[in-house]
């Protein structure tokens, strides 16, 4: 007996049944068969399906390459946009902080460990050409400590100037002054 209860020579016998009638098919329908294998055989000859394939291939890129060709668009290359002319007053706002942050700098002790954290900086205007600095900045103090400092510095911008990130257009008027 079986794991399953059942007979294996029942299963065996089942299976030789299974063979012999499928041999009796053969027989009974081998001029079906050869008829049908030679005639696949032959037409696998004259088509010759591998050529076939091949071209087919080589024509379906063909053709995904022309539709790609087609419907891309040609457009022309965008011209880039003219630079926007900003007033005086616009650049002094602009680049206000980076007198005073130079000013921060040269007062502390070890301005190479400094550090201006991003976003930290806002500049306020207060008058005609003259701009209220504020920030943090980190870096060593006398004892090797990293602390963060908040500075300000008031800064005078020097008009009519052509380049307001030179630091000759600019007068520093008060600072820095450290909390």
């Amino acid at each position: 007996m079986g794991i399953d209860g059942s007979d294996i020579k029942h299963k065996r016998f089942k299976k030789d049944e299974d063979d012999k009638f499928s041999l009796w098919i053969r027989e009974k329908y081998k001029n079906i068969f050869l008829v049908f294998s030679n005639f696949t055989e032959s037409y696998k000859n004259i088509l010759n399906l591998d050529k076939i394939i091949g071209y087919g291939a080589v024509f379906l890129l063909f053709l995904l390459f022309l539709t790609g060709f087609l419907f891309d668009n040609h457009d022309p290359p965008k011209q880039k946009p003219k630079p926007i002319s900003k007033t005086p007053e616009e650049l002094q706002f602009e680049y206000a902080h980076w007198p005073a942050m130079n000013t921060v700098l040269q007062n502390l002790k070890a301005p190479a460990t400094a550090d201006f954290p991003l976003g930290t900086i806002q500049t306020k205007r207060i008058g005609e050409n003259r701009y209220f600095v504020v920030g943090l900045v980190d870096s060593q103090n006398s004892f090797g400590a990293m602390i963060r400092t908040k500075w300000v510095v008031i800064v005078d911008a020097i008009s009519p100037c052509d380049d307001y990130t030179r630091y000759e257009c600019w007068n520093i008027k008060e600072g820095p002054i450290f909390e």
